[in-house]
């Protein structure tokens, strides 16, 4: 746009080779930088042409234009009657708006969710291969959420597929009706899961459409569905529970299954001592004893205070033949984790745990008498602030940055002023506070009970 006069064309094309009928109906918003808004339809005082000059300005008869012809009032056959126009502030909707559209259409939203917090903390997309539909879903928020989700999908057994652990589930506990599949889902924090649609759903035993506990609905009232998991697949319905009580379930088919766990062994905590030990060459001493586990930061220990890498925790620990009982499922919660841990149980690689709950399943590795081992690894950023209190070993400029390289990196010998690190960028000062680091607990075990659904 232009101060002054502006001349507005379009160019319409009849796609069609045979002779049919061809118009233009068109309402333009203009916006100017001021503020202003101007409505622009298509009517009489608009002029058309069939074929314009190229470099045409204005618009004149004597260049072939006539004022176009005007079929009748806006909302006539086959348009039918206008709706008032939405005042649009954005070139693209609001979500609820499309959303309020596909509704009165009765177009169901491909994925939408409830939560227990009722927080919007899920996001996901969707993708089609073949007939099989794979959905994304991931948790956005540092804790853990509970929440219902329904997909539009019918007639397909849901799977969830965990890519942390490689997990693969096949849920019994999910609902069809109206094309949607409902399933409630439990979201670790910060958690992501497939959700994958590929084999046909049958109402046989090991689709459960209701779960109580003691009575209480587990679905509709988000109830505690961690304290049980329902997983079908060729060998029938499994059952891992959490939680003591007495479980309902209802079939698809209208029939009802009836669990009883009257108690779960007490959660075992591994309070100290717990040995610690330390690499060669890192400032820290070989091994130290903690009575109680806390952040290295605050041992009173230089070298253990300003340890940056990785240090093993050990500890020996009996379990009771309660906890190992056959139907048991076993589980290591490591509480508080700053920041990442590798476990290892007589010697069995349970692999490393990277995020909240840093928690793995020991089953296969639990006897009478164990043997933990914990490698936990934290950021550079307590040595190099340790650093700062030894004396500088390379001449820098006043932000920080290397004047020079020093001779003694250049011929790979160590730091002459004792210092651990080095960096081209000074980014930390002495006065900086020191980071959370190593095994901060409270470690635990659980037992959960497991059993076959007939």
């Amino acid at each position: 746009l232009q101060a002054g006069e502006n001349v507005l064309a379009i160019e319409a094309v009849n796609a069609t080779d045979a002779p049919s009928p061809a118009g233009l109906i068109a309402a333009l918003r203009l916006e100017t930088a001021d503020g202003g808004k101007q409505i622009v339809v298509t009517d009489k005082s608009w002029l058309s042409a069939e074929k314009a000059a190229e470099d045409w300005i204005s618009a004149s008869a004597a260049d072939g234009w006539a004022t176009a012809q005007e079929l009748g009032p806006l909302g006539m056959n086959p348009w039918g009657p206008l709706e008032t126009p939405v005042d649009y502030t954005d070139m693209y909707p609001e979500v609820d708006l499309v959303t309020e559209v596909l509704q009165q259409m009765d177009v169901h939203p491909d994925f939408r969710y409830q939560t227990q917090s009722t927080v919007k903390s899920l996001r996901y997309i969707h993708r089609r291969d073949g007939g099989t539909d794979i959905y994304f879903i991931a948790n956005k928020l540092p804790q853990a959420e509970q929440a219902l989700c329904s997909f539009r999908v019918q007639g397909k057994q849901p799977e969830l597929w965990w890519p942390q652990t490689g997990r693969m589930e096949r849920p019994a506990v999910y609902s069809q009706t109206g094309g949607i599949t409902s399933l409630p889902i439990c979201f670790h924090a910060t958690d992501s899961v497939f959700v994958i649609f590929r084999e046909k759903s049958k109402d046989g035993p090991d689709r459960f459409v209701s779960v109580t506990r003691n009575g209480d609905s587990l679905l509709d009232t988000f109830g505690q569905m961690d304290a049980i998991t329902l997983n079908g697949g060729k060998d029938g319905c499994q059952a891992l529970i959490r939680q003591p009580g007495t479980y309902v379930l209802q079939t698809a088919a209208g029939q009802t299954r009836e669990l009883a766990v009257p108690a779960l062994p007490s959660p075992l905590e591994l309070s100290g001592p717990w040995q610690l030990s330390f690499p060669p060459h890192g400032g820290a001493p070989d091994q130290v004893t903690l009575d109680t586990l806390f952040s290295w930061s605050e041992h009173t220990d230089p070298g253990v205070k300003y340890f940056s890498g990785t240090a093993v925790y050990t500890k020996e620990f009996p379990l009771s033949p309660d906890m190992l009982a056959e139907n048991h499922r076993l589980y290591l919660d490591l509480g508080e984790v700053q920041v990442m841990a590798e476990v290892k149980l007589n010697g069995k690689d349970l692999g490393i745990l990277w995020k909240p709950p840093f928690c793995v399943d020991i089953t296969d590795a639990a006897a009478a008498n164990n043997r933990l081992e914990i490698k936990v690894v934290n950021l550079w950023i307590n040595r190099m602030i340790g650093d700062e209190f030894l004396p500088e070993d390379c001449s820098r400029n006043p932000d920080g940055t290397l004047k020079e390289w020093p001779q003694w990196v250049n011929e790979g010998k160590p730091s002459p002023t004792g210092r651990y690190t080095f960096t081209s960028w000074k980014l930390w000062s002495r006065d900086e506070p020191l980071q959370p680091s190593g095994l901060l607990g409270p470690v635990t075990i659980r037992a959960a009970e497991q059993i076959a659904v007939r």
